[in-house]
């Protein structure tokens, strides 16, 4: 059967952030669909923004994440180097020469 629907809402028809209450069930193998939940909505969780600045945001904090990673790993490089550099004043000293390569 074809069928065709044209609708259209008023302002106070549509109620931002919330969601229809499921109306059809699964019973031994047939579907029942209980009229009286027809209209009911429950509220869900939604941003103080929008889709589009929420994917900035989280595009903004996954690139920090990145940095703060990058800076980590730099740190532990340095540390690293200040480490060899140490050790190599330490064995040059005694004459005994060690090669540390990165």
């Amino acid at each position: 059967m074809m069928c065709q629907a044209k609708t259209s809402y008023i302002e106070t028809e549509i109620e931002w952030g919330a969601r229809f209450e499921p109306c059809m069930t699964l019973e031994k193998g047939s579907f029942r669909v209980d009229l009286r939940r027809f209209h009911t909505t429950y509220q869900v969780p939604l941003p103080d923004c929008s889709a589009s600045q929420v994917q900035q945001l989280m595009a903004l904090a996954d690139r920090k994440l990145q940095d703060s990673r990058a800076s980590r790993d730099w740190e532990t490089w340095a540390e690293g180097m200040a480490e060899a550099e140490e050790d190599k004043d330490k064995s040059l000293m005694n004459g005994v020469y060690v090669f540390i390569f990165c």
